[in-house]
């Protein structure tokens, strides 16, 4: 499930996803982005202001509007989404969510969620993507952690999530 504009007023509350490309560049770069969020949304609080509607005047809001999206999976499925999407070929974003995932079941279940038994495709087996792939193998020893540790180190530097 995905929350959307059309049931929502997110005027005067929004909360920008900043892109870790982003996050990891100069403060001046972050600035001008969040700049840009506060614009749009600053148009979509007019156009409903004016009698819009939140869906129709939701098409002024920035990209990075935060979304709010609920997944309910099994173990099993959620092993499968994990070994699928923490592959380099996705975007950082769906890599850092799915990696804080994975971080969160494997606290919860150890045993089930270890090192040995999830993570990517390429860990476990081979690349399933083919044509596809990275071609960025990542090594079969590195857990979650390790991952977001060695891709993502701008998350770790001045508290950032």
């Amino acid at each position: 499930m995905s929350a959307s504009l059309q049931y929502s007023n997110y005027a005067g509350q929004a909360d920008f996803a900043i892109p870790y490309e982003i996050l990891a560049a100069s403060g001046s770069v972050r600035e001008l982005y969040l700049e840009s969020c506060h614009r749009g949304m600053d148009c979509y609080g007019e156009l409903c202001g004016a009698g819009i509607g939140h869906d129709a005047a939701g098409y002024a809001t920035p990209q990075g509007l935060r979304n709010v999206l609920l997944i309910s999976a099994t173990p099993y499925q959620w092993k499968h989404i994990i070994g699928q999407r923490i592959c380099r070929r996705n975007t950082d974003e769906t890599r850092i969510v799915l990696l804080k995932v994975w971080q969160e079941l494997h606290r919860l279940s150890p045993v089930l969620f270890s090192e040995q038994l999830t993570g990517a495709f390429c860990q476990r087996d081979k690349c399933l993507e083919g044509k596809m792939g990275c071609g960025k193998k990542l090594g079969t020893s590195q857990g979650h952690s390790e991952i977001l540790a060695a891709d993502y180190p701008a998350l770790f530097k001045g508290g950032a999530t």
